[in-house]
């Protein structure tokens, strides 16, 4: 896990991936939005909710011009074909672009980011897990979305769901190394300037495991990583169910660039973790 300074132009982050969240995200709002979306209606919210759409509004179109559009009260998404009015008169959740927002998957805990420092600027969190499946928006190894099992339980272990993962619950029965997923989180945290609302975003990459291993310098890194963690990190990233599987082919793929000579070649990159 890293932390640091966020650099404002790359608040937003999209890539080839865009459409496939994109569409998956609007299908879970339509499934259920109020499971998803939540926020006290009052002034200061109200406030706060424009203020996040003209800022993204305004960063969006700067950024990626050929995708976010605005003219004539009209702004457009070239890639989706939505067109949303500008500025907005009443705010509307569903009216939101999803490109970088994060939706809750329903009845699971999740830790939240401990920022012990008073959020006087910008700042930037990566992390990663090991996910058993190709569930985006939910591991279905891990128990069923719509029932309470997976929270109940992280409950019953402590009494505190904030100290347990659900990884109780999880499956790995039968489980390869085609069946893992990389999954890293690109989180920011940023106070806005009108309003003083703290923003919250998360950016989710997901490849499988046997992609990202074929990346130069990555599967030996990616193990030091694993390797390294204690036995708090090991129990809430579920270390116990994939390890066996994941460790070894690392190695073996470490072992293989380093006798291709790739790794001379091509230099070793920066990570955020």
């Amino acid at each position: 896990m890293g932390i640091r300074k966020l650099d404002w132009n790359n608040w937003i982050e999209m890539d080839s991936n865009f459409l496939w969240y994109h569409d998956l995200k609007v299908s879970e709002l339509e499934k259920d939005i109020d499971a998803h979306v939540q926020y006290v209606d009052n002034a200061v919210t109200r406030d706060a909710c424009f203020e996040v759409l003209e800022e993204l509004t305004a960063y969006l179109t700067a950024r990626y011009p050929k995708i976010f559009q605005l003219s004539n009260g009209i702004l457009r998404n070239t890639l989706t074909k939505e067109e949303f009015s500008y500025p907005a008169s009443t705010y509307h959740p569903q009216s939101q672009d999803p490109a970088d927002h994060q939706i809750l998957p329903r009845k699971r805990w999740q830790q939240q980011p401990n920022w012990s420092k008073t959020i006087s600027s910008s700042w930037l969190k990566k992390t990663f897990f090991i996910q058993l499946d190709d569930g985006l928006h939910w591991s279905h190894r891990m128990g069923d979305q719509d029932s309470n099992e997976v929270a109940c339980k992280s409950i019953h272990l402590s009494g505190n769901p904030s100290n347990n993962s659900a990884w109780e619950t999880a499956n790995d029965k039968g489980l390869t190394i085609n069946d893992l997923y990389f999954r890293s989180e690109r989180q920011s945290l940023r106070r806005l300037p009108r309003s003083k609302a703290l923003l919250f975003t998360v950016r989710t990459y997901f490849e499988p495991i046997t992609t990202i291993a074929q990346e130069p310098h990555v599967p030996g890194r990616l193990a030091e990583a694993i390797e390294n963690w204690d036995e708090a990190a090991s129990k809430y990233k579920g270390k116990h169910h994939w390890a066996d599987i994941l460790l070894p082919y690392l190695h073996e793929q470490d072992e293989l660039q380093k006798k291709s000579g790739v790794l001379e070649k091509i230099p070793e990159g920066s990570f955020p973790y």
